[in-house]
């Protein structure tokens, strides 16, 4: 199975709340995402493999780690009200 998985971070804090996976699919991915949070989500496409979508106060990335260049990485700025 791929290495792909959905994690959810704090934005303020940075911390890493919870981690979803492994996954068939990014796609597989974006979607449990979506059902868990029950709403839908707008995807951004980031430049390590990987997509990304806020939630706030929480950020969700998912990524094929075997391929991302961080794990945890995201080219996203953090969000400021």
């Amino acid at each position: 199975m791929p290495p792909i998985y959905a994690t959810a971070t704090h934005i303020p804090s940075g911390e890493v709340t919870c981690t979803f996976g492994p996954f068939e699919t990014l796609h597989a991915a974006r979607v449990a995402v979506s059902e868990t949070v029950d709403s839908l989500l707008t995807w951004e496409h980031m430049t390590i493999g990987g997509y990304a979508a806020d939630n706030y106060p929480t950020l969700w990335v998912v990524e094929n780690r075997e391929t991302a260049l961080a794990p945890q990485g995201s080219t996203r700025k953090p969000y400021s009200a």
